[in-house]
C-alpha cells in the first residue's frame, strides 16, 4: 500500500516565494509611481482652491492684497485657511505658499513638494500659478509654462 503524502516540499515554497518576490519587483515601481501622481494631484487641486479663494477676495475687495476685513492676505492667512499643505488631512507632501507677498494686482502660488514626494517625484519639481491662470514651475518669482510643466499639470 502506498503512503499518500499531504502538503509542500521546500522546492515548491521557494518557487512560490521566488515568483512573488518578482512580481514584486515589477510591481512597486508602477505602484510608487501612480502614488506620486496622486499627490501631485492633491496639489494641483488645493492650489486651484486657493486661487479660486483669491479671485472671490479680490472680486469682493478690488485687490488681492488684504481680504475683505483689512487682513494682509499672506502664508500666515492661507495657513488659517487651511490653504498651506497638500493634502489638507494626512501626511504632507506638498507644502502651499505664495512665492512673493501678494501685490493688489498680481500674485504667485507655489506647490513645494516635501523630501519623499521630491525624491518620488523629482520630474515636477514645484508647481505654479498666477493671477492670470499661468501654471508652470517657478523660475524667480515668475511662472515659466514648457512642455515638462504640461506634463506635470496635466
Amino acid at each position: 500500500m502506498k503512503q499518500l503524502r499531504l502538503g509542500f516540499t521546500l522546492v515548491e515554497m521557494m518557487i512560490v516565494v521566488v515568483i512573488i518576490g518578482i512580481l514584486t519587483l515589477i510591481a512597486m515601481p508602477s505602484y510608487s509611481s501612480f502614488i506620486a501622481r496622486t499627490r501631485r494631484t492633491d496639489a494641483k487641486a488645493m492650489l486651484q482652491q486657493v486661487t479660486m479663494w483669491m479671485e472671490r477676495n479680490q472680486a469682493a475687495t478690488y485687490t488681492y492684497a488684504t481680504d475683505i476685513n483689512g487682513v494682509t492676505v499672506d502664508n500666515a492667512k492661507l495657513a488659517l485657511l487651511g490653504f498651506n499643505v497638500s493634502p489638507a488631512i494626512g501626511t504632507t507632501m506638498y507644502t502651499i505658499s505664495f512665492v512673493s507677498g501678494p501685490t493688489a494686482s498680481t500674485y504667485v502660488l507655489v506647490a513645494t513638494p516635501t523630501a519623499s514626494q521630491f525624491k518620488a517625484d523629482s520630474a515636477c519639481p514645484t508647481l505654479g500659478i498666477d493671477n492670470t491662470g499661468q501654471r508652470g514651475f517657478i523660475s524667480g518669482t515668475a511662472v515659466v509654462a514648457s512642455a515638462a510643466s504640461d506634463q506635470c499639470w496635466q
